[in-house]
């Protein structure tokens, strides 16, 4: 997936969590509170503070959702010259579909307590979706569940383990390899990549388009989400191919995984920290 759209999408989701809100409104309380005239009243939960101003002689009720509300609309509308940008094509459309509905879903699953606390940030993300449904004709589904897998992934040939077994995690590894370009996305289409993954009676497979010594090094660095991963099961599976279209055996595995880790490599390094980084997300 283009490296854009995977960014606006990632702004998506760091955006609305609960998290970031609570900085902003600690944020917006401190900007808003005066030592010399302090106000009588901060509700610290809300972020409402009472005011009193000597001018009017009354009291003045500031909101954090007041100016919550404004700085969404500034976002959603930098969101959506974004997405104008980033979808000018309809091979870049096919390709964010499916995307675009785990982020949301992950986001309405994750993120209850934020939007019941702040029900205007629920309201912009409904309106990026609408937006993506109206004005880029992106059919998006309406369910605010995440699937799992299926119902006996750990009997899979490789026993994704239960952390790891949300459909999510499987197409956020297809999006990161394929903005590392580790595989070709129009070759090796997101449906074949997660059944190579984690189905046990399945021909899908994946084909890399990337040097053996990578492939090897990526595959290691999945070792964690499964309990039945490595250089002989890799082999035995027949799922995996090399640049040139060969089987990857458990010997051009543990021989290309020693050439390239005695390199310095920095294309290395960023495999290392994005995979590791995206494990560590689902690991909690």
């Amino acid at each position: 997936m283009d490296e854009r759209i995977f960014s606006i999408f990632n702004n998506i989701q760091n955006f609305l969590t609960i998290e970031n809100i609570d900085g902003l409104k600690r944020k917006f309380i401190k900007s808003k509170y005066n030592k010399e005239d302090p106000p009588f009243d901060i509700n610290l939960e809300s972020g409402i503070l009472k005011i009193y101003n000597s001018h009017s002689d009354n009291v003045d009720i500031i909101s954090f959702d007041d100016s919550l509300r404004n700085d969404l609309s500034i976002w959603t509308n930098k969101i959506k010259l974004e997405l104008d940008v980033a979808l000018v094509n309809s091979e870049a459309k096919r390709k964010i579909s499916n995307y675009a509905d785990t982020t949301f879903n992950y986001i309405l699953s994750g993120q209850k307590d934020l939007f019941e606390k702040h029900p205007i940030c629920k309201d912009a993300l409904s309106e990026i979706k609408l937006y993506l449904s109206d004005k880029h004709a992106l059919d998006l589904l309406e369910t605010t569940q995440i699937d799992i897998i299926n119902n006996d992934y750990s009997s899979s040939i490789f026993k994704v383990k239960y952390a790891y077994s949300k459909r999510l995690f499987f197409v956020e590894l297809y999006d990161l390899v394929s903005t590392l370009e580790l595989i070709d996305d129009e070759e090796i289409y997101e449906e074949n990549f997660i059944n190579a993954l984690t189905s046990n009676g399945t021909s899908d497979y994946i084909k890399f388009n990337s040097e053996t010594g990578f492939v090897a090094y990526f595959l290691k660095l999945l070792f964690p989400i499964f309990n039945n991963f490595n250089g002989k099961i890799i082999e035995q599976s027949e799922r995996f191919f090399t640049k040139q279209n060969k089987i990857l055996t458990q010997s051009n595995y543990n021989t290309s995984l020693k050439r390239v880790k005695d390199k310095d490599n920095e294309f290395l390094l960023k495999i290392d920290n994005s995979v590791k980084d995206l494990i560590s997300k689902y690991s909690v």
